[in-house]
């Protein structure tokens, strides 16, 4: 019975022109969310890119203190250290 109705809707989404239209405007809807995920994705990314670069170039002044960074930031002290660490010591 179950069988039975799932190749009914099969049989509507691939055989009907109603069907197929809706299966379009799913597709189109799928589609623009992803991208939309994407965008966010990317502004995220570049966000976080520009504030590490920022914090880095603070520190590399020497003229911030690490506590006032981590305030400003949102990254700890323990972060900024290991950043300042890495940047004055590199591997």
């Amino acid at each position: 019975m179950k069988n039975e109705v799932l190749a009914e809707h099969l049989r509507f989404f691939k055989e009907t022109e109603e069907g197929q239209e809706e299966l379009s405007e799913v597709d189109a809807r799928s589609v623009a969310r992803g991208e939309i995920r994407g965008e966010i994705r990317g502004e995220t990314k570049g966000f976080v890119k520009g504030e590490l670069s920022m914090v880095t170039k603070l520190i590399l002044t020497n003229k911030v203190p690490l506590e006032l960074l981590a305030a400003t930031s949102g990254l700890s002290v323990d972060e900024l250290k290991k950043i300042k660490n890495s940047l004055l010591n590199p591997a």
